[in-house]
């Protein structure tokens, strides 16, 4: 909730007490949010230590981040989009990395210790460096997900 109200406070042009509200919450719980960044409703931040989401980042409604994760940019330029865009009822594992300016549609799923860096359309799943496992991409994996809707995600299979 600090971050909800530094952002308001960051929004009335006063950045530095925004800031410095964002600061504490760092220091205190190792949670760093932009007072700019956009959080929707129902935001679930389970066990949020290590969480980082930056400036330009937007995170829709009902969506769940495990801790140490990062909506991180790319570059320095002020007023520039630089962070990540999610839509609505995302979840992000433990410790996955989330850069640039790219779109995480509604209903994805990014596993732990997922790095991503490419758009993620609607209703899919990432693991491992961007790998977007799609079940009907072959009749086998869609198969295979309606067996096991929950653990599919872990698949080792080459086929992405």
């Amino acid at each position: 909730q600090a971050q909800r109200c530094a952002h308001a406070i960051w929004k009335d042009n006063d950045k530095n007490t925004a800031l410095a509200l964002q600061d504490r919450v760092n220091e205190l719980w190792q949670v760093d949010i932009h007072p700019a960044a956009q959080l929707g409703g129902g935001l679930m931040c389970d066990h949020a230590t290590g969480l980082v989401i930056g400036e330009t980042a937007v995170v829709g409604r009902d969506c769940t981040i495990l801790h140490n994760v990062t909506l991180g940019g790319i570059g320095h330029d002020k007023g520039v989009d630089r962070h990540p865009k999610l839509g609505d009822r995302v979840t992000i594992g433990a410790g996955a990395t989330l850069v640039g300016p790219i779109r995480i549609e509604s209903d994805v799923v990014i596993g732990s210790q997922a790095v991503v860096s490419i758009n993620v359309p609607t209703g899919l799943v990432v693991v491992g460096r961007n790998s977007l496992l799609n079940p009907s991409r072959s009749t086998a994996r869609k198969a295979e997900v309606l067996r096991r809707p929950i653990t599919w995600i872990y698949e080792t299979s080459s086929e992405a």
